[in-house]
């Protein structure tokens, strides 16, 4: 039994109305992934080594590392600074971030309708293209012109 503080996990469950495997659960989802405190671990150790630097110095430091920047990594990188700049910074480039990912999904978007406009188009060439073939292959059965000569019959 692990205590938290004062309180064990079972009491802790039990005053929260929470099953104890529902509590392990919820507690390993929080856990952040290995990327996320490997990043983190860069951002504090570059922040501690330069404490004059600001957001962009710590972040082009960061980068210099191997780190690349996301979303994530920006909320992180403003919450290791504890300024605010770094949060204001934050806010912009989040919304930056947003704004980037909606122009891509909707051109994206735009993009599958063209193809699938054009699937379309080539799809219906290939279905007559398909029946010229089929009707090639099997001719219709037509009589011979012309005269058509009969042996002499014999009475």
């Amino acid at each position: 039994m692990q205590a938290q503080g004062e309180l064990s996990i079972v009491r802790m469950c039990g005053l929260a109305v929470v099953s104890r495997a529902g509590c392990y659960r919820q507690w390993e989802q929080q856990e952040p992934s290995a990327t996320a405190m490997a990043l983190r671990d860069a951002i504090q150790r570059q922040a501690l080594a330069h404490r004059l630097y600001g957001y962009r110095r710590v972040t082009i430091r960061v980068q210099r590392e191997g780190y690349a920047f996301a979303e994530h990594g920006v909320a992180v990188l403003s919450s290791v600074l504890n300024s605010q700049r770094a949060v204001q910074m934050n806010i912009f480039i989040i919304r930056a971030f947003v704004k980037l990912r909606e122009l891509l999904a909707t051109k994206l978007a735009r993009k599958v309708e063209q193809i699938e406009a054009g699937q379309n188009e080539h799809a219906s060439i290939l279905v007559s293209v398909v029946q010229d073939i089929q009707e090639l292959k099997n001719p219709p059965t037509t009589r011979a012109i012309g005269f058509v000569l009969r042996s002499p019959e014999k009475k």
